[in-house]
């Protein structure tokens, strides 16, 4: 503080710390992550979060991810009824869906994941299909 008067000392604390502030709300708005199928596999087999399969009822019938909730994109606001502490898998047909409510969720505080390429992208063994 040496050469510096104490309100202009004050004013640069106060400064940093409301760039710490806005950083930190930044950081917590975009708690998102894209995940490879791989890496839900792995979630899987921990037993970690929820996975949610937001496409149509129809299409879950037909093929989903073993343990996985049907919400449809569409009622996607569902989702908010969960912690904000626990992890939210998503996915669904091609990932631009999921993605997207993802990101919707994060800004809510959510932790929120996406599966890279959606359905259609994972080959996993815990793909659950409707035998014809």
């Amino acid at each position: 503080m040496i050469g510096m008067s104490k309100r202009l000392f004050d004013d640069r604390i106060s400064r940093y710390a409301n760039q710490n502030i806005v950083k930190r709300k930044m950081y917590m708005r975009f708690r998102l992550e894209t995940i490879s199928p791989e890496m839900l596999d792995g979630y899987i087999q921990r037993g970690e979060g929820v996975i949610i399969d937001l496409r149509a009822p129809e299409e879950y019938r037909i093929s989903h991810i073993r343990g996985a909730i049907n919400v449809p994109y569409e009622e996607a606001e569902r989702l908010e009824s969960y912690p904000r502490s626990q992890k939210l898998i998503l996915y669904c047909d091609r990932g631009g869906a999921s993605l997207s409510a993802a990101k919707e969720l994060a800004g809510k505080g959510f932790r929120t994941y996406s599966l890279n390429g959606g359905m259609q992208g994972y080959k996993g063994r815990y793909l659950v299909k409707k035998r014809m």
